[in-house]
């Protein structure tokens, strides 16, 4: 039990570094058109807000709630 624990420890710490890698890559965006102003999104669907990063950190976090439970799911079997 304990080496899948490190495995899928060694697994999302990689998986977050390489996220982490990918936003530096990257070019910023054009400026909206019309100038954008203050307050103002231009015609960028959604307003332009970003959600790469909320999504990342949604799927970690479903992957600890689920290895949590899994964990919890082998105790009770093994202490039954």
């Amino acid at each position: 039990m304990k080496t899948i624990l490190k495995f899928v420890t060694i697994a999302v710490f990689f998986m977050m570094l390489h996220c982490g890698l990918d936003a530096f890559g990257q070019n910023p965006p054009p400026p909206p058109p019309g100038g954008g102003g203050a307050g103002g999104a231009g015609n960028v669907p959604g307003g332009g807000t970003p959600i790469g990063s909320g999504i990342t950190i949604m799927l970690l976090l479903g992957a600890a709630y689920g290895s949590n439970k899994l964990l919890q799911l082998n105790k009770n079997e093994n202490n039954n």
